[in-house]
Order: C-alpha cells, then sequence, then structure tokens
C-alpha cells in the first residue's frame, strides 16, 4: 500500500469518528497502523496511535494499551514530547491491573528498550559454562525502573529455561552490560535465547525476535575451527531516499540526498575496537567511538551521501585493533554503483511548522525546469484531508519553459489541533516516461 493511500485511509477512518462512529473506524485504524509498521512509516503512526489509544481506554484493552503506549516513546516516531509520553506511560503501567503482553518482531525493533544479546564466544565443549552478554539499552526520556529482567532460553532438546537479571534502574540514553555464565544439560548439542521479560510497573512485556544468540556445544575431540586471519569486519547496509523511504539500489534524485544505515559485525573470535570510521565522499554520524565489540557483535552508524557529480562509490574507511593485536588496522568497504535520476525538474515546498487552527497559512510550491526542451508539462494533485481545507486548486496542470522559474501558493486552513500532515502533494513531470512523482508530506503542528 503506498504512503498516498494510507493517509487517505486515515482521513476516511477520522470522517467515520467526526460521525460518531467509532466502533466503525477502529478496525480500520489497527488495519492501517499494521500497514504502517510494515511500511515503517513512524511519523504518520504517531498520528494515529493517541487516536486508537483513545478507543481501547474506554474498552480497557489493557494488553494492546500496553504496546501502543510503550510505542509512543519510541525514537522512531521523532517526537517534540518524550517527557509527557514517558509521564503518560509510567502513569498507564501504575493504575492497571497487572497485564502480560507479547511484543512481536515488527515491533521488538523500535520499542525504546533495546535488548543486544550475544554469546562470547558462540561455540563451546561439554562441560565449559556459556558466557552470555546482554547489553540494555534505554531510549526512554527519564530514569526508568525495571522490576525484573529475565531472559528465556530453548535448548537442542526443546527444553525451555529462563534466568532472572534482577530488578534495574536506567537512565536515559544508558547502557547496562552484564554477563552471565549457567550451567547446562551436558547432553544438549545448542541453546538459544528466545525472549527478554521486563516487568515495568504492572505491565510484564515479552520481547520476542531472533536475538543472533545462539552457543553451540561440542565434545573436546571435535576439530576447533581455524582462527579469522582476515579482517575480522563484515557489513550490511539499508538506504533511504529524503522520505526515509527503504530503497533497493542506490539512486540519488538531483538536488536531494539518500541515507545508508551501516552495520559492522565482529565475525572474528576476537574481540575488536573500533577506533574510528572515516568517509572522503559522506557525512557520517558515528556515535560512541571507540567502541569495543565482542565477537559476534554489531556497531551501526549512518551516511548521507549527497547528489554531486562526481559520487559513483560511497568509501568508508575503519581503523581498529583487535584483543591479540594492539596494532592499527584498516578495514576499507564501499557502496558502489551510485546512480542518478534527474526528474528534469526542481521543486521544493515550503511551509510554517507551526499554525493556528482556523487561521489561514500559505504554503509555497517553487518549481524549476532546467532542460533542452524548449517547455515541459506539469501536473500538480493535492490529496483531501478531513483536517484541512485547501484554498484554491486541488489538481493544476501547468506549462514551464525552459530556465523557467515559477512558485505557487497554496493555502491552508487547519480544522483540528494537534501534531499532524499537511495533504500531501505530489508533481509529476509528465515529459519523463514512466515518472515516478515528487511527494510533499510536511510535518506540522496545529495550535489553538
Amino acid at each position: 500500500m503506498a504512503r498516498a493511500e494510507i493517509v487517505n485511509q486515515i482521513a476516511n477512518a477520522q470522517a467515520l469518528i467526526d460521525d460518531g462512529e467509532n466502533n466503525e473506524a477502529l478496525p480500520i485504524l489497527l488495519e492501517i497502523k499494521d500497514k504502517i509498521i510494515d511500511l515503517k512509516f513512524w511519523p504518520v503512526l504517531d498520528n494515529i496511535l493517541p487516536i486508537i489509544i483513545n478507543m481501547l481506554e474506554k474498552k480497557k484493552e489493557y494488553q494492546s494499551l500496553c504496546l501502543y503506549y510503550l510505542i509512543r516513546n519510541s525514537l522512531y516516531l521523532q517526537s517534540q514530547d518524550y517527557e509527557t509520553r514517558f509521564a503518560e506511560l509510567s502513569d498507564f503501567l501504575n493504575r492497571i491491573p497487572e497485564t502480560q503482553l507479547t511484543v512481536s518482531k515488527e515491533c521488538a525493533n523500535i520499542i525504546p528498550l533495546v535488548c543486544s544479546l550475544h554469546y562470547l564466544p558462540d561455540h563451546i565443549t561439554t562441560g565449559t559454562k556459556p558466557h552470555l552478554i546482554c547489553d540494555i539499552l534505554s531510549n526512554f526520556a527519564k530514569a526508568i525502573h525495571i522490576n525484573d529482567i529475565s531472559i528465556e532460553f530453548m535448548s537442542s532438546n526443546s527444553n525451555i529455561h529462563s534466568i532472572s537479571l534482577g530488578d534495574f534502574t536506567f537512565l536515559s540514553q544508558k547502557c547496562i552490560r552484564r554477563i552471565v555464565d549457567y550451567d547446562v544439560d551436558p547432553t544438549i548439542t545448542s541453546d538459544k535465547v528466545t525472549s527478554v521479560t521486563c516487568m515495568i510497573g504492572n505491565g510484564i512485556f515479552r520481547i520476542e525476535k531472533d536475538f543472533g544468540a545462539e552457543i553451540h556445544i561440542t565434545s573436546p575431540i571435535s576439530n576447533e575451527n581455524e582462527r579469522y586471519e582476515n579482517a575480522p569486519f563484515s557489513y550490511e547496509y539499508q538506504l533511504f531516499d529524503h522520505n526515509f523511504k527503504v530503497i533497493e539500489k542506490p539512486t540519488i534524485e538531483q538536488g536531494e540526498f539518500i541515507t545508508a544505515e551501516l552495520t559492522l559485525t565482529n565475525i572474528s573470535d576476537h574481540s575488536s575496537s573500533i577506533l574510528d570510521v572515516t568517509s572522503v565522499n559522506t557525512e557520517l554520524q558515528c556515535f560512541d567511538i571507540p567502541i569495543d565489540l565482542f565477537p559476534g557483535e554489531q556497531y551501526c552508524f549512518h551516511s548521507t551521501i549527497k547528489d554531486n557529480e562526481d559520487i559513483k562509490s560511497a568509501f568508508f574507511t575503519v581503523s581498529y585493533t583487535t584483543e591479540i593485536s594492539d596494532n592499527p588496522h584498516i578495514f576499507e568497504f564501499s557502496i558502489d554503483n551510485i546512480q542518478k535520476f534527474d526528474r528534469l525538474l526542481i521543486a521544493k515546498f515550503e511551509a510554517p511548522q507551526t499554525v493556528v487552527k482556523n487561521q489561514p497559512f500559505e504554503g509555497t510550491l517553487t518549481l524549476e525546469v532546467d532542460q533542452n526542451e524548449p517547455y515541459t508539462q506539469i501536473f500538480i494533485e493535492i490529496i483531501a484531508s478531513p483536517r484541512f481545507l485547501v484554498n484554491g486548486f486541488s489538481r493544476k496542470s501547468l506549462f514551464l519553459f525552459a530556465g523557467q522559474k515559477k512558485e505557487i501558493k497554496i493555502g491552508f486552513v487547519a480544522l483540528e489541533a494537534g501534531q499532524t500532515i499537511l495533504p500531501a502533494i505530489y508533481v509529476h513531470n509528465i515529459a519523463i516516461k514512466e515518472n515516478n512523482p515528487k511527494v510533499f508530506l510536511s510535518p506540522i503542528v496545529v495550535t489553538f
């Protein structure tokens, strides 16, 4: 489902709510919520969760409410009022009866409690205790107390067992590491982490996902794996366009940028220390360097790759040491085959970030053509939204001559207060075959 369709469905659900048909609107909103999570369109998710929460509070559906209050504290939602959301979550978890819920894999990756677990090493012999490293990071806005954190395992014989780490108080943006050595059944060949359960207030959150924490156990006579003698890292990356939508290929629209989320994994038998990460032709966002990585641990950072006529590949250099050598080493890799996409059109949209309900305001759409053709045809479409009145056209076709620049004023009136997005604006260059439109989805805050 395209993002524009989701925006339209939200508008339809809001219309039902305005007509007092909440029971009809709720299943639509829940379906939209699932699709938004699949698309990772987090700012739009933030627009519908308060509506869903308000409906479910009346129904006292505490399991779902626990999850939604938790997700609203996620950094992925890019909120400006995390302290208020944290207070709402704390109040909710203290006033409900004891409630247990399972956090699915899709949601486990965005909640503000990040659990990273790895075995060091990930192969042992019978009679040796597994050595499990547990890193838990709190991304909540304030300090939070967790009454108990327990880890559940499944052994190769399908037996399930658990270990409690105890209670913790986490400061905001701080990580706590615990190392667990435990005894295992001498007859098993593997043990794997399947879930982490956290008790916060009266809410018991069972987080299920693939933690990548599995220990393999062999007899002492088994052949020992060869040591990894080359660079100790593997790398992978995911790309996002300027609207933070996932893209498959490194394609940059003229005048825009793409963002790469890069992950380094220590694939050696030894711990390694990343001293520095550099790039000669991208802008990096790296934190917590220098950092130590145990075998199997990962380090994630971001790079902004901007439109540059010379860029064909994005190059990265990692300076590191290992526990068996203090001498600095270099690991180099790149994102290759970066392509350019020219719409033959420069389009920009500017609007206020904050407006007053029922007061008219304007946004400015700027269009500029620079091409060999004497003129081109542009088609503009504004998607209707029940939260705004659009003063003027909803669809417009016009011609621009080569080198011509045109500013188009679009008037709006906000009908509801709150954090929302302006009606979606689509700009098509008809001259380009199979052209994907330029889409503007502008967040805005409406006050009284």
